[in-house]
């Protein structure tokens, strides 16, 4: 199938084309091998993947991978969490219910999502690592305190 056919935006469908990727069957790489390409970012990532899922098409988990696992809704929204918006793995468990080490195994089992992704390096420059700690924080100490969560990470 062809990057055209996916009905990707024109700014996503220019990004593959100057990436050198014309078929989705150069997109069989994993989610850390596409995001290095120059001028893929995780939206442009995020957007293509929605799209493959759309037509049972996915990412490998790792390059020799023996089958690609269909992503959940919750798979999608964790990726878009972690490459467009740059949250932390414990944020994304904390929004999910799940341990940031789950959220991880899930991350790398459907994208072959590994590291952290550029989105996360630019928030943490934004924000602080300090403000980002004190954001947890608070959050963990307010579910804590209306019973929201009861995990001992809060």
């Amino acid at each position: 199938m062809l990057i055209a056919e996916l009905g990707l935006t024109p700014e996503t469908r220019e990004a593959w084309y100057r990436a050198g990727i014309r078929d989705t069957d150069q997109l069989r790489r994993t989610a850390v091998e596409l995001l290095a390409l120059p001028g893929i970012t995780g939206s442009i990532l995020y957007e293509t993947v929605r799209r493959l899922n759309e037509y049972h098409l996915g990412l490998p988990a790792s390059p020799h991978a023996p089958r690609i696992l269909a992503p959940t809704t919750d798979d999608l929204e964790m990726l878009r969490l972690r490459v467009v918006e740059g949250a932390s793995l414990l944020e994304i468990g904390d929004t999910f219910e799940l341990s940031r080490e789950r959220v991880r195994q899930r991350l790398q089992g459907r994208f072959g999502l590994s590291g952290e992704p550029s989105a996360v390096h630019d928030r943490r420059g934004t924000r602080g690592a300090v403000g980002g700690q004190l954001e947890r924080m608070i959050a963990c100490r307010l579910r804590r305190s209306s019973g929201v969560c009861q995990r001992r990470e809060c």
